[in-house]
């Protein structure tokens, strides 16, 4: 009792090996500019979850690799305005 429960969904259609550590990293540099962890989980999982959208847009989706996914990280803020994962 006290505590916070979360839960997340993200459907990044398959995993591929190495995408974990990227998560883990994005999540990581998130927390390591002060954001609370349930939030840098969150805003992690969204925008490499977006990332992997607008890369599966242009090429055969098992083509993309974890350092595709770093090499174009904020490719979908650039490319269009997102709202809130929350919402």
């Amino acid at each position: 009792m006290g505590k916070e429960c979360l839960l997340i969904s993200v459907v990044m259609m398959d995993l591929l090996s190495g995408s974990g550590d990227v998560l883990a990293g994005i999540i990581g540099s998130f927390c390591g500019q002060k954001m609370e962890l349930g939030e840098a989980t969150i805003n992690a999982s969204f925008i490499m979850s977006k990332t992997a959208e607008e890369l599966a847009k242009q090429r055969y989706f098992p083509s993309i690799l974890p350092t595709d996914i770093i090499e174009n990280l904020f490719m979908p803020l650039k490319n269009e305005s997102l709202s809130s994962p929350e919402g």
